[in-house]
């Protein structure tokens, strides 16, 4: 899963129909430990990237991924592609990380409103300075929709 010029955001949905929790747990539990790495430690896609995590523990981990039981999107953004064909959406670092975001926003709309359901995405805190710009984008995406899609407000 080596992807030079491709930055992902991953959220998960929690919604696992099966109910088993605890087996994704041994299961995301078995594969780290597998591969000798800390239970404790995360795995994160910029590790990814630049070799922090092995290689064989990032297949092994989408593996796991992929073959649990729950929703998950991952948006992928190409990082030399993407600014020449939309300037807008990767003139910046946070420009990237919105423009991800706003994609996943989207997918789980569209999941909730399939469904007839509820649902709520958190975003993991960086610094409270860092992160007011993307509350800022956030709330804009809730109140004015995205390029391609109205948000219902609630």
């Amino acid at each position: 899963m080596s992807g030079a010029s491709v930055d992902a955001f991953l959220t998960v949905q929690k919604r696992n129909p099966s109910g088993d929790w605890p087996h994704l747990r041994r299961l995301w539990q078995e594969t780290l430990s597998a591969a000798g790495w800390p239970l404790d430690r995360e795995i994160k896609w910029h590790g990814i990237r630049k070799g922090e995590v092995p290689p064989a523990l990032a297949d092994e981990v989408f593996a796991s991924l992929a073959a649990a039981p729950f929703t998950a999107y991952v948006t992928l953004l190409d990082l030399e592609l993407g600014p020449e064909r939309e300037p807008d959406f990767f003139g910046t670092p946070e420009d990237v990380y919105a423009t991800g975001l706003m994609f996943l926003a989207e997918r789980f709309h569209h999941l909730l409103d399939a469904e007839d359901d509820l649902g709520l995405i958190v975003v993991d805190s960086r610094f409270r300075e860092d992160d007011q710009p993307l509350r800022r984008f956030f709330a804009d995406l809730t109140k004015d929709g995205t390029p391609y899609m109205q948000l219902p407000p609630d």
